[in-house]
């Protein structure tokens, strides 16, 4: 009797489970083409997260395939990370290890066709920042990466808090490490009251400023060339030699002095440019 009735109870239930493979096929909230279209919409918010506006994700299935212009090789990578992440379902009580993770579990994305390109490197490589009417600091140019844009962005909420406005680009081309850190090191100086902007363009460092005793004497150029910067208001020469606090090797820079009106210290006003030496202080 029991194995009559434990084969009737095997055939039915084969046939619920073939009747609930039919319906997850073909009707209901979860019918397939449902599901890739809400899929579709998941990958496409999972790139949207990412800051990838450059991708664009079509579906086939379960399977992705990724197009567009990547501004870098990891911008690329982390694309494909985050589509393999998007699941269409939320499975109430599903254990951490698999939520939110994609796959054939949840429904999710099980491959993804990478055919992003990536864009040639940006030359020159800048970044600048410049004071605001208000008293902030507007940052446009380029990062080589996320990480990049919010270390930037920190660093700059540290010296204009809640004033920070920025327009950054991920792009190829960073001539180094050392290339974010030398900037942050420029915002700092930004924040004093006599100096206007901050640029790097590849490896080369050059700040906007109205003659200041105070910033002299910041930037390492004391005595009378500091006394000479407090007295002279119509944009001259002030010293020699100024270092830029921070700069690592094989970058140089300088700093254009302006006068009150707003004209550029290579103008004929007679005001110039003073040449800041990359290498730092002469050790003893």
């Amino acid at each position: 009797m029991n194995t009559v009735f434990d084969k009737i109870l095997a055939v039915l239930a084969l046939a619920g489970m073939g009747l609930f493979g039919w319906y997850a096929a073909n009707a209901g909230d979860t019918s397939a083409e449902r599901l890739e279209s809400l899929l579709e919409r998941k990958a496409g918010h999972a790139l949207l997260e990412i800051g990838a506006g450059w991708a664009s994700v079509g579906m086939d299935g379960q399977q992705a395939r990724l197009t567009g212009e990547a501004p870098t090789q990891e911008a690329r990578a982390a694309a494909e990370k985050a589509l393999l992440s998007a699941a269409p379902l939320e499975i109430p009580g599903l254990p951490e290890s698999f939520a939110n993770k994609g796959g054939w579990l949840v429904g999710g994305v099980v491959w993804v066709d990478n055919a992003a390109t990536i864009a040639a490197p940006i030359t020159p490589f800048a970044i600048s920042a410049q004071k605001t009417a208000e008293g902030g600091v507007s940052i446009s140019g380029h990062v080589p990466d996320e990480a990049a844009r919010r270390s930037i962005i920190d660093t700059a909420e540290q010296f204009f808090p809640g004033q920070v406005m920025v327009q950054l680009d991920l792009g190829a081309g960073v001539p180094g490490p050392e290339w974010v850190p030398t900037f942050e090191g420029l915002l700092p100086l930004l924040a004093q009251e006599d100096v206007i902007g901050a640029f790097l363009t590849d490896r080369s460092v050059s700040m906007q400023a109205l003659p200041s005793a105070a910033l002299a004497a910041e930037l390492g150029d004391a005595g009378e060339a500091a006394a000479e910067a407090e007295s002279n208001t119509e944009g001259q020469k002030v010293g020699t030699g100024i270092v830029l606090p921070g700069l690592p090797d094989g970058y140089s820079g300088e700093v254009h002095y302006i006068s009150d009106d707003g004209d550029d210290s290579d103008d004929t006003d007679g005001s110039t440019v003073t040449d800041v030496d990359a290498s730092g202080p002469e050790e003893e």
